[in-house]
């Protein structure tokens, strides 16, 4: 279990303890400290993925975890923020075109989707803007075979700097992940074209086409039935989702 609290002991102390030194050699910006899998992330304290301050909280989980068949659970009266442009973006990882709040997804240890997810209290916010240009709009949260529950805020394309993007998305569920925006859930998405919920049977790459993943002990064709509903998307909305400020 790893919680980020933004106090002691930090994110990098409790995945290297106190005692050891990491040194990187100069210029090297691209590199991680851990790969995280089959983990609980607790976000006890407020994130920012703007935040390039060496080993803060906000910077290693950012920067230097890649997360995937974990869960995610942000805590009441924290916010996730992920407001970036173009060029924050590309030194996060050059293959990024959006900002996106949270995001986990399944790997070859995952047998069934209950151990990937993002969880989100009551009092919890998640922003995601894209503060350049006018298209590609940020993400909320997204969860490749997983589940999703949304109790707190998600708001995306809201912040001052620019005007909305187009395509924002709350959010983004593929491959037989379960949604769930309960009763206090709140979705709040801006820009033309915005989407509060959107469920995909199978991811889609660059160019459209759905990416077939292997997850499980067995991995996964695309004519394979397991029996945890991969290739399907269970969305339950008991909350409110606001579209360029009209409720839904």
């Amino acid at each position: 279990m790893l919680n980020a609290t933004n106090s002691t002991p930090s994110l990098k102390d409790q995945i290297f303890g106190t005692k050891m030194t990491v040194n990187v050699a100069s210029g090297i910006t691209k590199y991680k400290y851990a790969l995280v899998d089959g983990a609980t992330m607790n976000i006890k304290g407020d994130i920012d993925k703007a935040d390039t301050t060496t080993d803060t909280d906000s910077e290693v989980f950012t920067r230097r975890l890649q997360i995937q068949n974990s869960l995610i659970n942000v805590y009441s009266s924290n916010e996730v923020k992920a407001h970036l442009d173009a060029t924050e973006l590309s030194l996060i990882n050059p293959n990024l075109t959006v900002p996106v709040g949270l995001d986990v997804s399944a790997s070859v240890n995952s047998k069934n989707r209950t151990t990937t997810g993002i969880t989100v209290a009551n009092g919890a916010t998640i922003t995601a803007d894209k503060t350049d240009g006018t298209s590609n709009g940020g993400v909320g949260v997204y969860v490749n075979y997983g589940t999703v529950k949304n109790d707190g805020n998600i708001e995306v394309e809201k912040g001052t700097v620019n005007d909305a993007n187009t395509d924002g998305v709350g959010i983004y569920a593929t491959n037989g992940t379960e949604v769930l925006n309960d009763s206090k859930g709140i979705i709040d998405v801006s820009g033309k074209t915005a989407i509060g919920i959107l469920g995909l049977s199978y991811r889609v790459n660059n160019n459209g086409n759905p990416v077939y993943e292997k997850f499980g002990t067995t991995g996964m064709t695309q004519t394979t039935t397991i029996a945890d509903n991969i290739g399907l998307v269970d969305i339950t909305n008991k909350g409110k989702i606001k579209l360029d400020g009209k409720i839904l």
